[in-house]
């Protein structure tokens, strides 16, 4: 999660989080979740994989194909949800009332079960961190507004364990990955604009050289390359 590209995004929710807690709820310690989820998230460093809902966007194109010289390449749900006990999909929240609305949610079953069993101070010193910890899958669920035109979905592995990972070169970084069984899973492939009109027999081939017996489709975003 550390290498995706919005910098803000391992502390957005975080930070929300908190906020949400100073200002509705300011009998909870703030300090037991910020350093919770702090900790927690130097522990649990998920890995990530994004998808968008279309397949052919045009910001899409501009952000991550370097100008539509690449490939959109679609994959099976069914192939999504059958990653295995360790990886969850999950759709991204951008709606910020939407993300408070759940913060204070969570928030109030636990106050309500706090004060339902009547927990002393020391106790309250080990039961607002557990809240916190339950709150750490909203680090990679919520992402800031602007980016609400992605549309996007993820696969996270959701096990304190990172499973056994590689490593890749991104620009001057160096990024670990997890490789994961593709199967059947491509469903389709969309050329980017910048291939218009350009012969298609090259990738075709490259495809089915992989075992992915799919046409390529065009993509009809008029970008010139």
């Amino acid at each position: 999660m550390l290498s995706l590209n919005d910098a803000a995004e391992a502390s957005y929710a975080t930070k929300l989080i908190v906020d949400t807690l100073t200002a509705h709820h300011p009998e909870i310690p703030r300090e037991a979740f910020e350093t919770q989820l702090n900790y927690l998230f130097s522990l649990y460093t998920p890995f990530i994989t994004c998808f968008c809902e279309d397949g052919d966007l045009l910001s899409q194109w501009r952000g991550y194909s370097d100008q539509g010289e690449g490939f959109a390449i679609g994959f099976s749900t069914a192939w999504l949800l059958s990653l295995g006990a360790k990886w969850r999909l999950i759709k991204v929240i951008y709606d910020r009332t939407q993300q408070v609305d759940l913060i204070l949610m969570a928030l109030q079953l636990a106050l309500a079960e706090a004060n339902k069993h009547g927990c002393s101070e020391d106790e309250q010193r080990s039961f607002w961190p557990l809240v916190a910890a339950q709150m750490t899958p909203w680090v990679v669920m919520f992402k800031d507004p602007a980016f609400r035109e992605e549309q996007e979905w993820r696969i996270v592995n959701i096990d304190v364990h990172p499973p056994p990972f590689n490593f890749r070169r991104s620009g001057q970084r160096i990024v670990p990955f997890v490789a994961l069984p593709l199967n059947d899973s491509v469903t389709s492939v969309i050329r980017g604009p910048y291939f218009a009109g350009s012969d298609t027999r090259g990738i075709d081939f490259a495809l089915r050289s992989n075992g992915i017996m799919k046409i390529v489709q065009e993509s009809k975003i008029p970008l010139r390359g």
